[in-house]
């Protein structure tokens, strides 16, 4: 099948996309929201697009590709399968921030959820990735806090709530021993999922 008619069939689902070159070796590594969206993009001509992206575009002469449930799958998906091939065009495409690490920090004796662009190979703290896209990783720490409501305006604890508590934000990790502990056990279902043990808070949020 030509790559213009695989294209055109490509469902519009989040997943994985695996370019491959002419001897059908997997030269990129990449993921989308919306497959068709992305995987058209790389051949459609634009003048703003970088010069290794165009390099990478005349060594494609086909693709597969992984459908997946959501974006924060299709997203820890391409990043397994990055470590595991270590494809040629996502070495080349790598910059210091290209990458980032979603790491959980012991800070005042509470986990807290962050972004870092590096991981410190000293550092203690748990740290997952690197995943390719700022913006997602941003996304779903977000959107975690947010159901959760574990985003916590106050930097220590206090005898009173935070200002995010009053407005639904927060569970009361500031102020509340057994929000506190709730909060942790959150943390700690968050690292299993992202360690592949456990779908419990996707589950959870899906029903919900």
């Amino acid at each position: 099948m030509e790559l213009k008619e695989k294209i055109k069939n490509l469902p519009t689902s989040p997943g994985v996309y695996l370019m491959k070159d002419s001897s059908g070796h997997i030269i990129y590594v990449g993921k989308s929201k919306k497959l068709k969206n992305r995987v058209s993009s790389y051949f459609q001509h634009s003048k703003n697009r970088l010069g290794k992206v165009e390099k990478l575009v005349k060594h494609i002469k086909d693709f597969d590709f992984i459908l997946t449930d959501t974006e924060f799958e299709a997203l820890m998906l391409e990043c397994k399968l990055i470590k595991e091939i270590q494809p040629m065009y996502n070495r080349m495409m790598k910059t210091t921030k290209a990458y980032n690490y979603i790491v959980f920090r012991w800070k005042k004796g509470i986990y807290h959820m962050e972004i870092a662009n590096e991981m410190d190979k000293d550092d203690v703290h748990y740290y997952f990735g690197p995943f390719t896209s700022k913006g997602t990783v941003e996304n779903v720490i977000n959107g975690i806090k947010a159901f959760y409501k574990m985003d916590c305006s106050q930097e220590k604890w206090s005898q009173g709530p935070c200002l995010n508590y009053s407005i639904g934000k927060c569970m009361g990790i500031c102020f509340d021993p057994i929000a506190k502990e709730a909060h942790q056990q959150i943390i700690h279902r968050l690292i299993a999922l992202l360690n592949k043990k456990s779908n419990s808070v996707l589950e959870e949020m899906s029903t919900k």
